[in-house]
C-alpha cells in the first residue's frame, strides 16, 4: 500500500493558517469561492471502509490545487479602500449600534466601532450577513453588545464577519460561517445573565471558514466548536487550561489547531481531518497543546505536527494526547516531530 504523503498535508496546512484579508471577501462570489466551497474531492469513502493512502494523497493534491488557486485570486483583490468606518456611541444612546447598522445596509464593506454597552434589537442580534463584510470592534474593555435572548451572529453566504476586542452578552450565543463565508473572532469575552451564557457554539459549516484566536487567556471559551460538511476551523493562540470545550469535526470537516493550552475533548470522525500543531512563534516557547480525550473513527485522520518551528532552533513540544479512544473504520493517527515521521502509530482496520 502506498504511504501517506505528509508533505502535501503540511502545504495545505500552511495555506490554511496563513493570514487573510477579510475585506477581500466582498467580491468573493465573483472570484468563484462558492464553486470552490462545493468542490468535490476525487475519492470518497464509506463507513467501515479502510481508506487507501493513495486515494487520500489524491484528495489532498486536489485540495492543495484548489486552495492555491483561491488564495491567488484573493491576493489580487483589495477592496479596503471602500471601507466605511463608523462609531456606535452607546454611552450616549444605547440603540446607536442598531441605528448605524440600519442606516448603512447598502455598505458592502463596513466597520462599526463600539463604545459602551449597546443594546441590540432582533435584527442585529440575529445577524445574517450575505455578500458583504462587517467588522465589529470594541473601543475599550467596557465595549459590550447585549441582547436579552439568544444571540446569533452568522456569516451566511459569501460574507465575512470579524468580531474583536468586545464582550458579547446573551442567554445563549452562537456564531457561524457557512456557504463560502469567513468568521474571524479574536479577544472576545462571553457573558450572560448568570455570569456565563447558557450555551455557546461557534461553527464552520458547508464550506465556511472560522478562525478563533485566543490572546493570553483573555478571551472566553466557546463550549461547542464545530467543523462539519467541508467547514474549516482554525484555532490559534493560547487556550486557557480550565476551558471545558468540545471540538467536533466530522463529515469532511477540517480542524487546524496552531495553539497551546488544553482542549478537553476532540471528536474527529466520518472523513474528517484534524491537525494539532506546535509552533513557538504562535504558541510560546515550551508550551504544548494538550488534548485530554480524543475519539477517532470512520476514516478520520489525526495529525500531530511540530511544523516549521524546527527550523528556528526553539523548544520543540509535540501536542500531547491522553485517553485516546479509536473506533473501527480506517482511522489513522500520524505524528511528526521535527520531520521525524512516525506513520500510523495507531491504525484501525
Amino acid at each position: 500500500m502506498s504511504s501517506f504523503n505528509l508533505r502535501n498535508m503540511q502545504r495545505i496546512s500552511a495555506l490554511m493558517v496563513k493570514p487573510f484579508c477579510i475585506a477581500c471577501l466582498v467580491a468573493v462570489a465573483s472570484l468563484g469561492w462558492t464553486a470552490f466551497a462545493a468542490a468535490q474531492v476525487p475519492n470518497t469513502f464509506n463507513n467501515g471502509e479502510v481508506a487507501d493512502a493513495e486515494n487520500i494523497n489524491e484528495n489532498f493534491q486536489k485540495l492543495d490545487s484548489d486552495i492555491t488557486s483561491l488564495n491567488s485570486k484573493l491576493e489580487n483583490f483589495y477592496p479596503s479602500s471602500n471601507l466605511r468606518v463608523l462609531t456606535a456611541d452607546c454611552g450616549s444612546n444605547p440603540n446607536s449600534f442598531n441605528t448605524v447598522f440600519a442606516n448603512n445596509l447598502e455598505a458592502r464593506n463596513l466597520e462599526i466601532r463600539v463604545i459602551g454597552n449597546c443594546i441590540l434589537n432582533e435584527e442585529t442580534a440575529r445577524l445574517r450577513l450575505k455578500y458583504r463584510t462587517l467588522y465589529i470592534s470594541g473601543a475599550d474593555e467596557s465595549s459590550v453588545l447585549t441582547y436579552q435572548g439568544n444571540m446569533e451572529l452568522y456569516a451566511e453566504l459569501a460574507a465575512a464577519l470579524q468580531i474583536t476586542d468586545i464582550t458579547l452578552f446573551g442567554e445563549s450565543i452562537s456564531a457561524y460561517a457557512r456557504q463560502g463565508s469567513f468568521l474571524d473572532v479574536e479577544n472576545v469575552k462571553l457573558a450572560g445573565p448568570n455570569g456565563s451564557p447558557r450555551n455557546t457554539q461557534i461553527a464552520a459549516v458547508f464550506g465556511g471558514v472560522v478562525t478563533l484566536r485566543y490572546r493570553d487567556n483573555i478571551a472566553s471559551p466557546w463550549n461547542d466548536n464545530v467543523a462539519i460538511e467541508g467547514g474549516i476551523f482554525r484555532l490559534q493562540g493560547k487556550v486557557a487550561p480550565e476551558v471545558d470545550a468540545t471540538f467536533s469535526v466530522y463529515r469532511n470537516g477540517h480542524l487546524s489547531a496552531l495553539a497551546s493550552g488544553k482542549i478537553q475533548r476532540l471528536a474527529c470522525f466520518t472523513g474528517a481531518l484534524c491537525e494539532a500543531h506546535y509552533d513557538p512563534l504562535v504558541a510560546g516557547d515550551n508550551e504544548a497543546l494538550l488534548v485530554d480525550s480524543v475519539y477517532l473513527g470512520l476514516n478520520a485522520l489525526l495529525l500531530t505536527l511540530t511544523g516549521e518551528s524546527c527550523e528556528f532552533g526553539r523548544g520543540q513540544l509535540p501536542p500531547v494526547i491522553t485517553n485516546k479512544s479509536v473506533n473501527s473504520g480506517g482511522a489513522h493517527y500520524i505524528t511528526n516531530v521535527c520531520d521525524q515521521l512516525v506513520e500510523n502509530p495507531v491504525l484501525v482496520n
